[in-house]
C-alpha cells in the first residue's frame, strides 16, 4: 500500500512528487483500547503516510502512540492539539499531526464557538516545504450532532478564511485539510466548501474532495455504525438499535482551490484501517482516509 509511480496521460509522476496525507479519528472510548492500538500501529506501517492526522487522540495514550510513531516509523515531528474532555464521560483527548518532513512547523487553528459547548475546539495547521512548494496541512474535528449543522458551518468558515489568508502570500501554495467533518456530502458544510453555497461569515470558496474524484461505491462509508465499535458508540450516546442508523462518508481529504489536474490535486483516495464484516475490529469507529496528493518537482500553476 507504499506510494508508487503512477502514469497519467503518458505521463509518469514519480514517488517524490506525491505527499500523502492520511487522516483517522481513533474513538476515543477505552474499549478493546490495547488490540485497537496495535491494529492502528500495523495499518500506519503499511500506509506509510508522509502526513498523519489524528482526531481523539486519547490523553492518556498521546505517549505510547507518538513514542511508536517516532522512533519505529520516523515521524520526528508532531504537535498536539488543545485537549477537550467528552460530553459522555471524562475522557480527554485532542487533535493531531505526524510527519516525518523535516524543517516542519505547527501552529494551532483554534476553531472554537464561546456559548455552545464547543469552546474549546482546535485543529492543527502544519507548515512545510515539498519540492520547492509551500505545503499547509490541517487537521481538523468538527461539532459532534445532527442539529449542529449551523456550527460546523462556522467552523469551515474559519478554516476557509484561514487558506485564504495563507494563499493571499503570492507563492502559490498548496492547503490540505484531513478530518472528521462529522456531516455527509449533501450537508450545507460540504456544499459550502464544495463552492455550491455561501458561508455565513465568510466570502466563497472552493475544495477539491479526494473521494469524489476517486472513490468508489465500495470505500463511500467512513462511519458503519454496524461494525462493532460503532454499535458501542451508538449504545453509549442512548442508541439501542444502530442498524436503523445511517452509514456515512464524514470523513475527508479536500485540498484547496481548483486543484483539478494542477499541483495539489488528489491523485487518489484509499479508505484503510477498514474491515471486510461486521465481526472484525478495527481501530476506531471510523474508517481512516489517505490521498496521494500530486506535488510537482518542476514549476506549476
Amino acid at each position: 500500500m507504499h506510494k508508487k509511480e503512477i502514469t497519467i496521460e503518458n505521463i509518469t509522476i514519480t514517488e517524490d512528487e506525491q505527499l500523502r496525507v492520511a487522516s483517522i479519528n481513533l474513538m476515543h472510548n477505552q474499549v478493546k483500547f490495547e488490540e485497537r492500538i496495535e491494529l492502528f500501529k500495523q495499518n500506519i506501517k503499511e500506509l506509510n503516510p508522509d502526513i498523519l492526522c489524528l482526531q481523539e487522540l486519547q490523553s492518556n495514550a498521546k505517549s505510547s502512540i507518538i513514542d511508536f510513531l517516532k522512533k519505529e516509523l520516523g515521524y520526528k515531528y508532531s504537535y498536539i492539539g488543545t485537549d477537550v474532555k467528552d460530553k459522555y464521560s471524562e475522557t480527554r483527548f485532542a487533535n493531531a499531526i505526524l510527519t516525518n518532513i523535516e524543517d516542519t512547523e505547527f501552529k494551532p487553528l483554534p476553531l472554537g464557538i464561546s456559548g455552545t459547548g464547543h469552546q474549546y475546539a482546535s485543529g492543527v495547521i502544519a507548515n512545510f516545504k515539498k519540492n520547492g512548494k509551500d505545503v499547509h496541512v490541517f487537521s481538523v474535528h468538527l461539532a459532534w450532532g445532527g442539529e449542529n449543522e449551523h456550527l460546523r458551518l462556522h467552523q469551515v468558515n474559519i478554516i476557509a478564511r484561514e487558506a485564504d489568508r495563507l494563499t493571499a502570500r503570492g507563492t502559490s501554495p498548496i492547503v490540505i485539510v484531513g478530518g472528521d467533518f462529522n456531516c455527509e456530502p449533501d450537508s450545507e458544510t460540504l456544499r459550502y466548501l464544495y463552492g455550491k453555497e455561501v458561508g455565513t461569515v465568510h466570502k466563497g470558496t472552493y475544495w477539491v474532495d479526494a473521494w469524489k474524484l476517486h472513490g468508489t461505491e465500495e470505500n463511500s462509508i467512513t462511519n458503519d455504525p454496524q461494525m462493532p465499535l460503532g454499535r458501542l458508540t451508538a449504545r453509549r450516546v442512548g442508541i439501542p438499535f444502530s442498524s436503523l442508523i445511517p452509514k456515512r462518508r464524514i470523513d475527508y481529504i479536500l485540498v484547496h482551490g481548483w486543484a483539478h489536474g494542477r499541483q495539489g490535486s488528489p491523485l487518489n483516495f484509499i479508505r484503510w484501517a477498514d474491515a471486510s464484516d461486521y465481526k472484525t475490529l478495527t481501530v476506531s469507529d471510523h474508517y481512516g482516509v489517505c490521498s496521494d496528493i500530486y506535488i510537482p518537482l518542476t514549476e506549476s500553476v
